[in-house]
């Protein structure tokens, strides 16, 4: 009888404790990590909203409101840092991150990736070096350093009720016994990070630097394309043909806190077989902070969207090629897309609203389109271009954005250099608009160009609209274009009007290469001669960058 009982007591603990360590089980299964976000103790700043952080981990914001620089301390790919920060804060995987970064550098906007620390303690030493850092790191990693301050998010602390940067993780396995309170020293070994895997998303500077630190980027193509009817829009006059496309380099160096240099470089082919160099922009750029930047020397004119955003990178842009539009000068492009002179840009931050803005100031065009005015103007009035971008806070992925330009263009008498005109008065309205969410792209453009003589005034135009939807490494695409060229225009005498449309899909095989097929069709009306033709065209192309 006592056996007996004895067996029943038993059992019942063991039930009991079985249903005790299995509810244990559910709730460290559903337990929230808490990540901290940590500057210097000597950095005035004590709390930001989770728009504010999102903005300064994409650079969006670099300097502190004490006008101090923001030094990035990112975490190693892989770490729980890193997936927290993709998930909650990048909202991007981590190839869309480094192709962010380069996106950044491309446009002039940071010189070079933050840096990448491979563990916690090597990422908590920067911030404790640098009273301009802020790193995010794991709530235990970060608490007690009295060198150290932790920021408010939204208005709370690690631990507090809604605070945002947490993660759910899996329960964490006792050595001694299943579902028992893992020790202080065992718990930190679980989190801690192995400290020899290399990371590939960013650089670590250590040490002092004797002359500024030059990083080399580039961007190439190669493609195999066939025209059915080729038109002026041809680069080719085969109708089915290998082509390499040219190599673009371009170079970034950080002078100093505030001061970096750009220049861009692209070895052009040519239908003869050769190469021509074309140095695209030479730029030294300082900073007196998020509101205001100044820039010297030889730059992409912010006239709308893509022509700042993609340029030359083929790889950056979706598509296999431009908007006809945005076709370059030497392309027979309608825009002036290259300037040579002052860039004076900010950005003004508030609560809901990113505010960007420009004014370019520099030699306006010669007496034709192509070439830009380098080392010369051939008149004395400069050409004006005034930008601004809106991006409301509310709607992260939506940008909507303007500009004007004005010009004084000299007369042109001698046909061999373009076509003949009187001296012209251009001014040039854009207006773009891009929205982002969940893969989904919109992106159109609008440009209205007026030319004034003493004769009759002409408006030319054009505009596109693409759609894309990336799903996981696939992008498919659609884009609808037209360009309408005034027949009174004279210094467009030898364009013509074009509608045109393009379905494609782009295969991102690897973080730095995507394949791109595309199949586009065009109207072509002759504006001399009334005649009207059509293009098919049918491209692969290979692009990449390094």
């Amino acid at each position: 009888m006592n056996h007996t009982l004895l067996g029943t007591r038993l059992l019942v603990v063991t039930l009991v404790t079985m249903a005790h360590a299995s509810g244990g089980l559910a709730r460290a299964q559903q337990e929230l990590e808490h990540f901290a976000v940590i500057v210097n103790a000597g950095n005035p700043q004590n709390e930001l909203s989770l728009n504010a952080l999102r903005l300064i981990y994409l650079g969006q914001q670099r300097y502190w409101g004490s006008g101090k620089g923001i030094e990035l301390v990112l975490n190693r790919a892989g770490s729980d840092e890193k997936k927290l920060l993709l998930s909650k804060v990048y909202d991007m995987t981590e190839a869309q991150l480094k192709k962010h970064w380069v996106e950044l550098i491309y446009r002039n906007q940071i010189s070079s990736p933050p840096s990448t620390y491979p563990s916690r303690e090597t990422a908590l030493q920067a911030v404790v070096r640098d009273p301009r850092a802020i790193a995010l790191l794991h709530s235990t990693v970060a608490q007690g350093a009295a060198s150290l301050k932790i920021l408010r998010i939204d208005g709370r602390l690690p631990g507090q009720d809604g605070y945002p940067l947490t993660l759910q993780q899996a329960m964490r396995l006792d050595p001694i016994g299943l579902g028992g309170p893992a020790s202080a020293q065992g718990a930190r070994f679980a989190r801690q990070e192995p400290e020899d895997e290399a990371d590939t998303g960013g650089e670590e500077t250590e040490g002092f630097e004797i002359i500024p630190r030059v990083l080399l980027r580039g961007f190439t193509h190669f493609e195999l394309g066939a025209r059915d009817n080729p038109a002026f829009v041809s680069t080719r006059e085969s109708e089915g043909a290998f082509a390499l496309g040219g190599l673009d380099l371009f170079l970034t160096s950080r002078l100093s806190e505030r001061a970096s240099f750009l220049n861009e470089t692209v070895f052009e082919p040519t239908e003869d077989g050769e190469y021509v160099l074309d140095v695209e922009r030479v730029i030294f750029k300082y900073e007196f902070g998020d509101f205001l930047n100044v820039q010297a020397g030889r730059f992409h004119t912010t006239i709308g969207y893509w022509n700042e955003a993609y340029h030359h990178g083929e790889w950056l842009q979706t598509s296999a090629g431009r908007p006809r539009i945005l076709a370059f000068e030497d392309d027979g492009g309608l825009l002036p897309v290259h300037m040579i002179g002052l860039v004076f840009k900010g950005r003004h931050m508030s609560q809901h609203l990113q505010t960007d803005y420009s004014l370019e100031l520099g030699n306006g065009r010669g007496p034709a389109a192509d070439p830009p005015q380098i080392t010369i103007d051939a008149n004395d009035p400069k050409a004006l271009n005034l930008g601004l971008t809106l991006h409301p806070l509310t709607l992260a992925g939506l940008s909507v954005g303007g500009s004007w330009y004005a010009d004084s263009i000299p007369g042109n008498p001698d046909p061999l250099i373009g076509p003949v005109h009187t001296a012209l008065d251009e001014r040039i309205w854009s207006a773009s608009l891009r929205y982002q969410e969940n893969g989904w792209e919109a992106l159109g453009e609008y440009f209205a160009i007026e030319h004034e003589s003493s004769g009759p005034s002409a408006d030319s135009d054009g505009y596109y609209l693409q759609i894309s939807r990336q799903i996981e490494r696939w992008t498919p695409y659609a884009r609808y274009e037209a360009v309408s060229v005034d027949d009174a225009d004279t210094f467009f005498a030898d364009l013509d009007d074009l509608e045109r449309w393009l379905l494609g899909v782009r295969w991102d095989f690897g973080d730095w290469s995507a394949l791109k097929l595309q199949y586009a069709h065009a109207d072509v009306t002759d504006d001399a001669s009334g005649t009207q033709g059509d293009e098919d065209e049918l491209e692969l192309q290979l692009s990449f960058a390094f």
